[in-house]
């Protein structure tokens, strides 16, 4: 069934777009077209890109029922309702009431009439002290919400499952009505201001006391509606929000690694900052400008009947050229005209702020990037005395970023120049337009006020690229960076899927490793690596590789596990999976948000018992107090704080408690001294597990059986040996 409405959707959502590029084409006078990329870059069309997912969503919403209902400041009450704070209201009244039954039963006339003044004053007074004597026993505020808790029979039971797209379109529904109920009460209040005012000018005190009972119901009416429009607006931007965030990490860190070349060429650049800033700036500007031209829409027709109506019955007449013409509705017509050409002037002169704030996003984004560089690696530039030196860079960042801020204030002040005009000629046009029909008679004041209210909603909803053009500009250099990072990221499915010779990499359980006549290329194919290499480990016997600095070694260990771009040649490797296997690297990777036993067991999520897991740490060599320091084994703890050898002993406690049986290591143990190294190699073995390590260090050979070494020849060529004596 979902499928079906899914099919019958695509139509309603195709039209829709058609609608709003033909909008979007007649207001610039075919300026931002939102198939062609032209200026917008595609900005407009990738904002589709990224929409109609959304809309077609197959994705699970499951709808449960919450644990508790929040309670707005409850929690300050909780404790206030103390029996002295509540006596102390009902006292007063008692004693009001006493006063009163007094007072109704007068000594003299004079003295009733003087009591009962003194008695409503000390009534103001008593009731403002008690007041704000017990505002004052309620605990300070702190504006949160407390949960009402709901039985437990029915709090966070599902109650159903459906796609996500049902849920997408319910919120626009939703969205659309309160577009309507909004703009209705607007239309409302324009046609009581109109009769508000043609009751002061003939001075109807009845008319005018009815018009205001009329106007606070529409305002009681719309302080309700208004707040909880807004709120299902912000809900559709959330929603879309975490839809496009979850899709882009999905391309981003999915299994396809795409993020790995990514990081290599820095192409994007930035990539988190466009997911983490980017997305929810695009979503929450773009779903905003969506609303606008919707409410626009729907402005431009309830509106343009109220000024139809309005201007009923009066002609202009237009000498022109020795005649003269007669034109009916004349004001709307100058309306949507003059709508039209600020729409067109603004989008001209305005053009050249889409570039500029797209390159202000990139020069803060690697502002910052410097920034924190420069805190993460605070103690090498300490070393070196390279605080000067980073300080010219980072201050040459930041002029970049502020020259081009510069820019932008100036072409901001350009398009102030232009939309203050505008405004400003706008506000005279209709009581031009108007004033000699009621100087003749013609119409009324109260008319021309409700025209005039009219005319300015009209230009407000016609005027759209007038009014938030610098926001667009905003919006289209989100929309760009993230678009940038999808057709990369898309480049590189495609990449994969050329047809050119890939290495066959296939996990077998059945093999420790087997390599059949590799030949391997660098990503680009303008070197080899290693040519017709093979390759078979049996557990047990342990292999190292080594070779000059760039002759391939790594490159060679990230062909083995299968690294993007590294399977660039052809050959066979048969590895164990993931379970299975383990790359230690000289870079030791320790999660952020993690807890200790998080960083042992990574990244299984096996339940592993305190006791082996600080039996394992003392194995690794790592000191008696080291859980103690970094608070526990369920404590989340700064790991950048631990030294490099502390960090390599905890990946290798982690290969030893994953109980992996390939162990391929780069270096794992360079920033370890000799002794420590030899234990963690003894440590592996002992654990049964086979070494493919790359090392420099002669004193680590006695733990391997084979050698392999690379020539960096240019030719791919290599050799292999047995080791003279190994475990001596």
């Amino acid at each position: 069934m979902f499928n079906r409405i899914s099919s019958l959707t695509k139509p309603v959502v195709w039209l829709s777009w058609q609608l709003i590029a033909f909008a979007a084409s007649v207001l610039s006078f075919g300026y931002v077209d939102l198939y062609k990329k032209r200026d917008t870059h595609g900005s407009a069309g990738r904002i589709w890109g990224f929409f109609y997912p959304f809309l077609l969503s197959t994705d699970k919403w499951v709808v449960t029922i919450p644990k508790g209902i929040p309670v707005p400041w409850a929690h300050r009450f909780k404790n206030a309702l103390t029996p002295k704070t509540v006596a102390m209201p009902f006292a007063w009244l008692a004693g009001g009431a006493a006063l009163y039954f007094f007072l109704t039963s007068p000594v003299s006339d004079g003295m009733h009439a003087a009591l009962g003044q003194w008695f409503i004053a000390a009534e103001i007074v008593a009731g403002l002290a008690v007041f704000r004597k017990f505002w004052q026993s309620l605990p300070k505020p702190e504006w949160q919400e407390s949960l009402l808790p709901l039985p437990r029979f029915i709090a966070g039971r599902q109650l159903f499952s459906v796609p996500e797209f049902v849920k997408a379109w319910l919120l626009i529904a939703l969205s659309g009505l309160g577009i309507y109920l909004v703009n209705m009460l607007a239309v409302q209040m324009n046609s009581l201001n109109g009769a508000f005012m043609n009751s002061i000018t003939e001075k109807n005190a009845a008319a005018f006391t009815q018009i205001l009972w009329s106007f606070a119901t529409v305002l009681g009416i719309y302080t309700i509606l208004g707040p909880v429009y807004s709120y299902v607006k912000n809900l559709l931007t959330l929603e879309w929000t975490m839809f496009t965030t979850r899709f882009m990490m999905r391309l981003y860190m999915t299994k396809a690694r795409h993020y790995y070349p990514i990081s290599l060429s820095r192409n994007p650049d930035n990539p988190n900052e466009r997911i983490q800033q980017d997305v929810p700036a695009m979503c929450s500007a773009a779903m905003s400008f969506m609303f606008s031209i919707v409410d626009s829409v729907v402005t431009f027709c309830l509106f343009g009947h109220v000024l139809w109506k309005a201007e009923e019955g009066l002609t202009y007449n237009i000498p022109l050229f020795g005649q003269v013409y007669q034109i009916q509705h004349l004001l709307l017509w100058i309306l949507i005209g003059y709508a039209l050409m600020g729409s067109n002037g603004v989008v001209r002169v305005g053009a050249r702020l889409i570039g500029l704030q797209a390159k202000q996003k990139q020069l803060g984004a690697d502002y910052r990037v410097g920034m924190v560089m420069f805190e993460k690696y605070a103690e090498p530039i300490a070393a070196y005395r390279g605080e000067q030196r980073e300080y010219d860079r980072l201050w040459w960042r930041f002029m970049l970023s502020l020259k081009n801020n510069y820019a932008i204030v100036r072409w901001q002040r350009n398009l102030g120049f232009f939309t203050s005009g505008y405004n400003q000629v706008a506000s005279l046009l209709p009581y031009g337009a108007l004033a000699p029909f009621y100087f003749a008679g013609q119409v009324a004041f109260g008319t021309i006020s409700q025209a005039v209210g009219a005319f300015g909603e009209i230009l407000s909803s016609a005027s759209i690229f007038v009014s938030q053009f610098s926001a667009l500009t905003g919006l289209m250099a989100s929309v760009n960076r993230v678009g940038e990072l999808r057709d990369e990221l898309e480049r590189l499915d495609n990449v994969e899927k050329d047809g050119s010779t890939r290495i066959n990499i296939q996990e077998d359980s059945r093999q420790l490793l087997d390599i059949d006549n590799l030949t391997l290329f660098t990503p680009d194919r303008e070197k080899i690596i290693i040519k017709d290499f093979s390759l078979h480990m049996v557990p047990g016997r342990n292999v190292a590789i080594v070779g000059e600095s760039g002759s391939g070694k790594t490159s060679l260990l990230r062909s083995i596990v299968g690294l993007p771009l590294w399977n660039r040649g052809e050959g066979n490797i048969r590895v164990p999976g993931i379970g299975e296997r383990l790359m230690l690297t000289q870079l030791a990777y320790l999660p952020m948000d993690a807890t200790l036993r998080d960083q042992i067991q990574y990244p299984s999520a096996q339940n592993v018992s305190d006791e082996k897991l600080i039996a394992v740490l003392k194995q690794v060599n790592l000191p008696e107090d080291f859980v103690e320091r970094v608070g526990g084994l369920d404590s989340l703890y700064n790991w950048d704080k631990l030294s490099g050898g502390e960090r390599q002993r905890l990946v290798v406690a982690r290969a030893l408690i994953n109980k992996v049986r390939l162990v391929i290591a780069d270096e794992a143990t360079s920033g370890l001294d000799a002794k420590n190294e030899e234990n963690l190699y003894q440590q592996m073995i002992a654990h049964g597990m086979t070494l493919l390590s790359v090392t420099h260090k002669p004193g680590l050979m006695k733990f391997h059986h084979d050698v392999v070494q690379l020539l960096g020849d240019g030719k791919g060529g290599w050799r292999m040996r047995a080791v003279e004596a190994p475990g001596q």
